[in-house]
C-alpha cells in the first residue's frame, strides 16, 4: 500500500479512513464527497497533487445540501499551492460572483495558472438582469491578466456561464438557445472537449455560429419536419446545416431513439453516406419499423452497423414480444 499512488474510491463516507491511511497516493477521484472530509483528506494526504470529486456537498444533520460560496473558499484557503482548478455547479447563484471569485484567487490562490468552470443559473423568461453579472467576467482581471476568457448563453428559463474552451464532453443544443460568444477568441474552437452531442432539430438551421468538431456520439430528438419525398430542397437544407454543426466522418454512434413526428429514413440515409465510420445505432422499435420499407437505407444499414440498440416502450412486436429494449451486436 505504501507504493499506492492512484486512488478511486465509491465516496468520502465510506472510504475516509481508508484513504488518511495512505499518504502515499498523489492521484484521487471520489464521485460524491463531503466538504469536511475533504478538507481533512487534504491535511492527511500530503503527497495529493491531482484531486476529482464529481459532487461536493456540504454535511447538516441528515441531510446533504450543496456548497455555497463561503464554504468553497474555506477549503480552497487549505490549497494555497494550487495551480489548476475545474469546476461545474447549477444553479448555485453565488458562484456567478467575479468579484468574489477575483478577491478570493488575489488573497488564496496566487500560484492558480488554470481556471475553468461551467455555471448554470434559472432565469425568468425576458429577464436580462444576470447578464450585468455575468458581464463582470469580461474584464482586464480575467481577459489581460489572465487570459481566461469567458461566453455565455440564455434561455428561456436558464442562463450558464462558461470558459473557454467549455469543459464538458457533453452539450445539447436546444432551441430556445442564444449565444453570445466572445470576439477575442476563435468561436469555432469552443466546443472542442465535446463529444457527446444532442441535438433539438428545430432549431438547426440558425446554429451556425456553432462547430463541434470533436462530436463521436449524435442524439436527433424531437424531428417534426415533414418533406415532401418529390421535394428534397428542406431534406437538403437540413443535412448541410448538420454538416456545418458537427463533422458527420467522425460520428460513431447515432440516437434516434426519441419520439419523432415523421418518417425518417431519409434523414438518415443522407446521415449513413456521410457518416463513414458510423457502426452503432439506438433506435425506437416505432422508427426501426419505418425504415425496414426502404431498401437503399438496408444496404447502408447491413454495410455499416454493428450494434443495434432497439430502445423504448412499443406495441410493434418483434418475434411475438413486446420490445422495451434489446442490444443486437453483429
Amino acid at each position: 500500500m505504501s507504493k499506492l499512488r492512484t486512488l478511486a474510491v465509491t465516496d468520502s463516507y465510506q472510504h475516509l479512513e481508508l484513504i488518511d491511511q495512505i499518504s502515499s497516493v498523489t492521484n484521487l477521484t471520489i464521485p460524491d464527497c463531503y466538504l469536511d472530509s475533504l478538507q481533512q483528506i487534504l491535511k492527511t494526504v500530503p503527497m495529493l497533487k491531482y484531486l476529482n470529486c464529481q459532487n461536493i456537498s456540504q454535511r447538516k444533520k441528515f441531510w446533504n445540501h450543496s456548497i455555497e460560496f463561503e464554504d468553497l473558499k474555506m477549503f480552497i484557503k487549505h490549497t494555497p499551492n494550487l495551480k489548476s482548478l475545474i469546476i461545474s455547479a447549477d444553479y448555485e447563484r453565488e458562484m456567478i460572483d467575479a468579484y468574489r471569485w477575483e478577491q478570493l484567487i488575489i488573497s488564496s490562490l496566487s500560484q492558480l495558472i488554470r481556471f475553468q468552470f461551467k455555471f448554470q443559473v434559472s432565469r425568468r423568461k425576458d429577464n436580462d438582469d444576470i447578464l450585468d453579472k455575468f458581464k463582470q467576467f469580461y474584464t482586464d482581471f480575467w481577459q489581460e491578466e489572465h487570459c481566461w476568457f469567458v461566453e455565455y448563453i440564455l434561455r428561456d428559463y436558464s442562463a450558464e456561464i462558461y470558459t473557454i474552451p467549455y469543459i464538458l464532453n457533453t452539450y445539447t443544443l436546444t432551441i430556445d438557445l442564444i449565444r453570445y460568444s466572445n470576439k477575442l477568441v476563435n468561436q469555432f474552437s469552443t466546443f472542442d472537449n465535446v463529444t457527446d452531442l444532442i441535438i433539438d432539430d428545430q432549431g438547426i438551421t440558425k446554429n451556425f455560429l456553432y462547430r463541434f468538431s470533436n462530436v463521436i456520439s449524435l442524439t436527433l430528438r424531437h424531428l417534426t419536419h415533414k418533406w415532401n419525398k418529390n421535394d428534397d430542397s428542406l431534406l437538403r437544407e437540413y443535412i448541410e446545416s448538420l454538416k456545418m454543426i458537427v463533422n458527420l466522418s467522425n460520428i460513431k454512434h447515432l440516437d434516434i431513439s426519441n419520439d419523432h413526428r415523421m418518417e425518417i429514413s431519409l434523414v438518415l440515409l443522407e446521415i449513413l453516406k456521410e457518416a463513414s465510420n458510423l457502426s452503432s445505432i439506438k433506435i425506437a422499435p416505432l422508427i426501426l419499423k419505418s425504415l425496414l420499407d426502404n431498401n437503399d437505407l438496408q444496404k447502408y444499414l447491413n454495410k455499416m452497423i454493428r450494434k443495434l440498440n432497439i430502445s423504448g416502450y412499443s406495441q410493434y412486436i418483434f418475434n411475438g414480444q413486446t420490445v422495451t429494449q434489446t442490444t443486437y451486436h453483429i
